[in-house]
């Protein structure tokens, strides 16, 4: 049985630690390095080439679909799946697009993300659970993937109802940046009024299962 080479990031340790140990239990697979941010990441792919790379869709105050198509080009031998709270085809989609062999949220059972690296090593893609359901069905839930990463960000931070204040303390912006970004937003998405953007936020945010207020 060929082993499977697999590093992994996460930006909370506790998760990445569990993470870890979650994956070293099989017997096809060796951890091989581990990463909490964009730079670790980039010199964890260097020193150890891994076959499989996994990582969380938020690592801070960055996305790790920000890199993504930089990493296949820069190390083609290397597989990427994410791992994201966030269940939105569109989101997934722009992912694959850049280049991710697999996408599972946090909600799908963790044999999910196995399947995912076992298929992403093979040459193949993997959706979890989650996200085929919300492909295959006719739910509807809104389409984020027109927004920059950092549109994103605020966005769901609308959707969980934090002040523009609270998102410039959370994100080391200006009030009148994230209120640029927020009419950007509108527009990418089509919303006439703020009060509109802030429902389908909060709509959003409670179809992926985060908090809001």
């Amino acid at each position: 049985m060929k082993t499977i080479r697999v590093a992994i990031a996460d930006d909370h340790p506790v998760a990445l630690s569990g993470l870890e140990l979650f994956i070293r239990s099989e017997v096809d697979f060796e951890v091989c390095g581990t990463a909490r941010d964009i730079t670790s990441i980039d010199e964890v792919l260097a020193a150890t080439k891994p076959d499989v790379f996994v990582s969380d869709l938020i690592l801070g105050r960055h996305e790790a679909g920000e890199n993504l198509s930089r990493w296949r080009r820069e190390f083609p031998g290397t597989r990427f799946i994410i791992l994201s709270m966030i269940a939105d085809p569109g989101v997934a989609k722009g992912l694959f697009e850049k280049g991710a062999s697999g996408y599972v949220c946090k909600s799908d059972d963790p044999s999910e993300i196995l399947d995912a690296i076992r298929a992403a090593a093979r040459g193949e893609t993997h959706l979890g659970k989650t996200i085929r359901d919300l492909f295959e069905s006719d739910k509807p839930t809104i389409d984020i993937s027109p927004l920059s990463e950092r549109e994103r960000q605020i966005f769901r931070l609308v959707g969980e109802g934090l002040s523009n204040k609270e998102m410039s303390q959370r994100l080391f912006l200006s009030i009148k940046t994230i209120e640029t970004h927020k009419e950007h937003i509108k527009n990418k998405l089509s919303l006439q009024q703020m009060p509109q953007l802030q429902a389908e936020a909060r709509r959003w945010c409670l179809q992926n299962g985060l908090r809001t207020s």
